[in-house]
């Protein structure tokens, strides 16, 4: 019998028991029927709080976390990660069931929404996926396979980076791709081989301006030409879109 079942049980027990009781002559029964009564109630308080304790110590213990967790007691959360969530390395999750402890549980309290012994359930799912979060991403798996980085010692001295046969970049890709652009085509057909130079080196790295990226093709006059770069790029640009406006037009009105 389930102890809700059983305590339903005492108490009708009891109360039958006393109403009993009160038919029979008292003179002869009244003592059997308050002993037995008195032990009854006794069963069921008895009852009545196992069936509690265990539920409340966990709601307690999370409670007492989190108000641990805002004052910064790293002591008491991790001994509730340890002794609650079962994590057998609590400083390593700390920061993870401190925000899973700070989240929106708390609302659900007393609404019966929440059932205390899914609290730990809930709070232990909270805690994996805030840890997952603060994961770098070389810690973590793709398909089954952990990332590594380029920095990463191999052998011999050697780096991950050194045994590669392909230093292509993502950006030398993208910029492959901008590059074969007719439109961008047609606007650097119009400098010359060194302004074609300087405008890609400018374009390549977005800190540098026209003056750094003259000098970094070994112009004397950097700043000069970098100023002569720019100003031709933007007229070449304004020139290309002109006619390209115009060509749209004109194919618009011969259909």
């Amino acid at each position: 019998m389930r102890v809700p079942d059983a305590l339903a049980f005492v108490r009708l027990m009891v109360t039958n028991t006393l109403a009993s009781g009160v038919c029979v002559n008292r003179a002869r029964t009244g003592t059997g029927s308050s002993m037995l009564g008195d032990l009854l109630l006794t069963l069921a308080e008895y009852l009545n709080k196992a069936r509690r304790p265990a539920a409340r110590a966990a709601i307690m213990a999370a409670l007492k976390a989190r108000n641990a967790a805002i004052e910064g007691d790293a002591q008491t959360v991790d001994a509730f990660s340890r002794d609650w969530l079962g994590l057998s390395d609590p400083v390593g999750w700390r920061t993870a069931v401190e925000n899973a402890l700070l989240g929106d549980w708390v609302d659900h309290l007393g609404r019966g929404v929440l059932r205390d012994p899914d609290l730990a359930k809930l709070l232990r799912l909270h805690s994996k996926i805030e840890h997952r979060y603060l994961q770098p991403l070389w810690e973590r798996k793709v398909h089954d396979r952990r990332l590594r980085l380029l920095q990463d010692p191999v052998a011999n001295g050697l780096l991950l980076a050194d045994l590669l046969t392909d230093h292509q970049r993502p950006e030398d890709v993208v910029l492959a791709a901008e590059l074969a652009d007719s439109r961008l085509s047609a606007v650097l057909r119009g400098l010359a081989p060194q302004e074609a130079e300087v405008a890609l080196v400018w374009a390549s790295d977005q800190s540098a301006t026209w003056r750094q990226a003259a000098a970094a093709v070994g112009h004397p006059d950097p700043e000069a030409f970098g100023n002569r770069v720019r100003r031709k790029l933007k007229s070449l640009g304004t020139r290309h879109t002109h006619r390209a406006q115009q060509a749209a037009g004109t194919r618009a009105g011969s259909r």
